[in-house]
């Protein structure tokens, strides 16, 4: 009957009130570019939240999502917190220890992948980029006259890197929001 139903419809929306779902985790890893963030873009439905890029690092870091049960807010919230300045000087240095060669240069073109040192080179391009890859002098041999390109010497790149400005967010907090995924992703 409509008078039962209603009944049972009611008790549920109340039950519905009480309870509380648990929460349930589970993690991705792999190599740069495997398709870990199309995976997640796709579980939960979207396919702009998360970078992505097939060919190098986009989104090189933890990531933590979660269902914003707050009806009221908006659909896309999102922190991200970044590493101290301290921690990153630390990664940095071995990064680039990584990708430093017996004369003391960096290796600024992008290695094999089967390379041990590919994934500081996927780390260091995808905070820096062009920054980062265009880190070389250019100068004059004395003997022939023409212009030679020397990759940069590791101390002067870890100096570069470290003063450049992408490094004034060390150790703050970014917050996003947005109902829009394409917004919220930039």
């Amino acid at each position: 009957s409509p008078v039962i139903k209603h009944a049972k419809l009611q008790e549920l929306a109340e039950m519905s009130k009480r309870l509380t779902l648990p929460a349930s985790s589970f993690v991705t890893f792999g190599d740069t570019g495997a398709g870990k963030s199309t995976l997640l873009n796709a579980l939960i439905g979207e396919s702009n939240i998360l970078p992505t890029n097939g060919m190098r690092a986009c989104t090189a870091t933890i990531i933590e999502i979660s269902y914003n049960k707050d009806e009221r807010g908006p659909a896309y919230l999102g922190e991200a917190q970044f590493v101290t300045r301290e921690e990153w000087t630390k990664e940095l240095n071995i990064l680039v220890d990584d990708l430093t060669q017996q004369d003391g240069r960096c290796i600024i073109m992008e290695p094999d992948s089967k390379q041990p040192n590919y994934q500081a080179y996927c780390k260091l391009n995808a905070v820096y980029g062009l920054d980062y890859r265009n880190s070389y002098t250019v100068t004059t041999s004395p003997t022939t006259g023409q212009r030679v390109r020397q990759n940069i010497m590791a101390t002067a790149l870890k100096s570069k890197l470290l003063n450049h400005p992408m490094m004034q967010h060390l150790g703050t907090i970014k917050k996003e929001q947005s109902d829009n995924p394409n917004t919220f992703r930039r």
